[in-house]
């Protein structure tokens, strides 16, 4: 997901899709939560439902060691290649602006003015840093759902494609407009970047305090027994015992005892209080 209209779309398909509710999409996570409250509709046919419609999705993994080091990993993979992308564009767009002073004698150096140097410059442009955009793209507008990417890809495909016409049929008149897809796809590019950039930055904030969390609750079943569950499953009304020591998995009152407890993922207090019976809400 690239944008809020992407957001939006994912939405609908899992609101449209049979037994599916309580839908929660979150754009700086990548993420989708919902329910399934039929039996007989299995999630697979749900992220099948996704991909079809141009959005991969996989299940959420539950183990945090794993979670952490392939998030890590595909962060990293995809923060490497927006630096290349944005590097090779920049390096077009250098390309493309000194084309532009030497047409107007600035810079004395003709075959940066040249037509066919530009129309190299363009399609490199479209081949490489822009061809994952383009193709994306198009397949969102095939499918009736255009995207931030579609109108990338119409602009920079409609201004290479007069252009080239123009280069091999000058009979037409067209003008050329072969630094237009280079100046754009390198605008966009930097653009992405930045975005990544804080993405990233934004994203590990949120894990870092997301990591303050336990996994993991003690509730109170029947005849005093405690019993683990996922922070997840915690339901309201639920008694659940917490040691000394132990970060306290939700708001909660506290019913019996007292000791020192961290709630710095809470409350944001960096210090363990004090709690006692009937001392008020955690």
């Amino acid at each position: 997901m690239k944008c809020g209209g992407c957001v939006s779309t994912v939405e609908n398909i899992l609101n449209s899709s049979d037994g599916v509710e309580n839908v929660s999409v979150n754009l700086l996570t990548e993420s989708a939560y919902f329910e399934i409250n039929n039996n007989f509709v299995k999630l697979e046919k749900v992220l099948e439902n996704l991909e079809k419609k141009g959005f991969p999705a996989k299940i959420y993994s539950n183990d945090l060691s794993k979670k952490i080091n392939k998030a890590e990993l595909e962060k990293k993979k995809k923060w490497n290649n927006q630096w290349k992308k944005l590097n090779f564009a920049l390096l077009l767009l250098l390309f493309s602006v000194l084309g532009h002073l030497a047409e107007g004698g600035y810079v004395n150096l003709p075959i940066l003015g040249n037509l066919l140097f530009h129309a190299a410059l363009s399609t490199a442009a479209l081949i490489f840093p822009g061809r994952e955009i383009i193709i994306n793209g198009f397949k969102s507008f095939i499918k009736n759902r255009p995207d931030m990417d579609s109108l990338v890809a119409l602009g920079v495909t409609s201004a290479y494609t007069t252009s080239l016409l123009s280069l091999i049929f000058p009979a037409t008149g067209f003008p050329c407009f072969f630094n237009e897809p280079v100046m754009l796809l390198g605008f966009i590019m930097i653009g992405r970047f930045l975005e990544e950039r804080a993405r990233y930055q934004t994203g590990s904030s949120i894990g870092e305090l997301l990591d303050l969390q336990p996994e993991t609750a003690s509730i109170f079943i029947e005849q005093d027994k405690v019993k683990s569950i996922r922070v997840n499953l915690l339901k309201p009304g639920q008694e659940i015992k917490v040691l000394a020591g132990d970060r306290v998995p939700a708001d909660c009152v506290v019913m019996k005892g007292n000791s020192y407890v961290d709630v710095s993922h809470i409350t944001g207090e960096s210090k363990p209080i004090e709690v006692n019976e009937g001392g008020g809400n955690i």
